[in-house]
């Protein structure tokens, strides 16, 4: 028998009216449980900006503060530091510690930065000036650490001067002369783009405060770390490379061994063998659109930034530091009309070749005596008056000359001259 027909006219009413309400309360619950969830997630959504709003506030509180404190305790001129360790990193590879002997706060700096030093590595000679990345992070406020690495042959197939009397002249307890942390080649903090570091040999100490930087940044930034040496012997802080990729889930670390010794193993020792060029980067990022920082011998600096350019990376995407005058040189742009440059105390006139030659380099073809530190225009020491005519530079200088001066060692002509050498 059906339902309908065992059931009286109020029987099923009552039915009926039962079972209305029961799809009303059905979703009414249903409508209540997805209410709930919305606000559940509403709230969560909510607590996750606060908290990244926060940590957005946090970060740019502290970067104002460094660059407060960079002009509250920065100095000009020269200033007194004591080393107060000496270690040795890898082969002829050198940290030291500095800390300054007036007791003073330091002034932070921005992680890419480096230290200018005037030393006198002959006894009753000339002084010398050279500049040094920080290789310290830029959160240790007590002391700056700059690391070197002996030049055995420089480019003119000399020992580098400088280099060789750090590491067997100075020792822990002497002073160096210092002038305030410079340079334009640093990481941002304050922005959020992923970023490609990359450090040949020696050239990894900017890009390692680097490192360090992003590290601790409140806001992790996509971080792809890129190291080439030729062997363990040169391999600088391994293990501390190794963790920060361990303990950051937004660094990945490769290292290459351009000539690793017999005893080394890929995959243990090293990630790669050979060097870091575009190829190693095409397989391994996922695409071309980071900030690349890239610091290393003139060969591959004047190769990665070439070839980056080529494989479509903005120019503004692409950041170097150089300590070598043939590093990163772009060519110059040959004009039909010659510059004569007079150097007045010399009395010395010469035309211009027109060939990229920088004053400093026309200077010295003609034998004519001008002080010189760096070469790239960071330390100032080729800083020379210019009593008339008009210079370009093919980079801004770290520090860009008064009026009426200019730094020979990165200066073109582009009118002629008169300087007083």
């Amino acid at each position: 028998m059906l339902l309908a027909e065992a059931l009286d006219a109020s029987q099923l009413f009552w039915l009926a009216g039962f079972l209305f309400l029961a799809v009303v309360a059905i979703q009414g619950g249903l409508s209540l449980i997805a209410l709930l969830r919305r606000q559940r997630l509403q709230t969560l959504l909510t607590q996750k900006q606060l908290q990244h709003l926060e940590q957005e506030i946090t970060h740019t509180a502290g970067l104002f503060q460094t660059q407060l404190d960079m002009k509250s305790y920065s100095w000009t001129g020269l200033r007194k530091f004591r080393i107060i360790k000496k270690q040795m990193e890898a082969k002829d590879q050198v940290s030291f510690y500095l800390k300054p002997e007036d007791g003073k706060p330091l002034p932070g700096f921005l992680p890419g930065q480096f230290l200018t030093f005037q030393v006198w590595p002959h006894k009753g000679g000339k002084s010398v000036t050279r500049c040094y990345s920080l290789s310290s992070s830029p959160d240790e406020l007590d002391l700056y650490r700059v690391t070197i690495k002996r030049i055995a042959a420089g480019a003119d197939g000399k020992p580098g001067l400088v280099s060789n009397f750090f590491i067997d002249s100075l020792a822990q307890g002497d002073t160096v002369d210092v002038r305030a942390p410079t340079g334009h080649f640093y990481l941002d903090p304050s922005q959020s783009d992923p970023v490609v570091l990359i450090g040949g040999g020696i050239g990894i100490t900017p890009v390692y405060a680097m490192l360090k930087t992003l590290e601790t940044a409140s806001i992790p930034r996509e971080t792809w770390f890129f190291y080439g040496v030729r062997n363990a012997e040169e391999h600088l802080w391994k293990e501390a490379l190794a963790a920060s990729a361990a303990d950051h889930e937004h660094i990945r670390m490769h290292s290459a061994h351009s000539a690793p010794g017999p005893e080394e193993t890929e995959g243990t020792d090293y990630h790669h063998r050979g060097r870091v060029n575009i190829r190693l980067l095409k397989q391994l990022l996922p695409s071309n659109n980071f900030h690349f920082y890239i610091c290393g011998p003139a060969d591959m600096m004047a190769t990665l930034v070439s070839d980056l350019t080529q494989w479509g990376v903005p120019e503004n995407r692409i950041h170097f530091e150089t300590f070598n005058p043939a590093s990163t040189r772009r060519n110059a742009t040959v004009s039909q009309e010659k510059r004569k440059i007079r150097f007045l105390r010399s009395g010395k006139s010469v035309s211009w070749p027109d060939d990229g030659q920088t004053v400093l380099e026309l200077a010295e073809s003609q034998k004519i005596p001008m002080d010189s530190g760096c070469r790239v225009g960071h330390c100032g020491a080729c800083k020379t008056v210019l009593k008339q005519g008009e210079v370009s530079y093919q980079d801004p200088p770290s520090n860009p000359p008064e009026p009426g001066t200019v730094l020979a060692c990165v200066a073109i002509p582009k009118t002629d001259l008169e300087v007083d050498a």
